[in-house]
């Protein structure tokens, strides 16, 4: 009862076009092409942008230093056997958790490793 009062005094009604009355997007009847397929295009569209933006702003960058051919030797290894840098910090705090849970196990039990 309250509320059907409540709604009496609500007197705003929006005007709807047409496709929005009959449910439908006015993009979806124009295309009739699946979201997905629209959202790759764009994300397509935005990395070439991205990629022309980039070339400009690098087109007047002339610099182009002269490695020794150690340096390119170490750098073509890292770049060959390359581990992301995430796993090796992982790797190395795994480590460090092993040596200190034996540190303070040995201490714990009064033994020797």
């Amino acid at each position: 009862m309250k509320k059907e009062k409540e709604l009496k005094a609500c007197t705003f009604k929006p005007t709807l076009s047409k496709h929005l009355k009959k449910g439908v997007s006015p993009a979806t009847t124009a295309k009739k092409v699946p979201i997905w397929e629209r959202l790759n295009k764009e994300t397509k569209n935005m990395d070439e942008l991205e990629r022309q933006a980039k070339e400009y702003q690098l087109k007047d960058c002339t610099f182009s230093p002269h490695l020794s051919k150690e340096s390119t030797i170490m750098t073509q290894d890292t770049q060959a056997n390359a581990v992301p840098i995430w796993e090796r910090l992982y790797e190395e705090a795994s480590d460090e958790r092993k040596v200190s849970f034996l540190f303070f196990d040995s201490i714990y039990y009064c033994t020797v490793i």
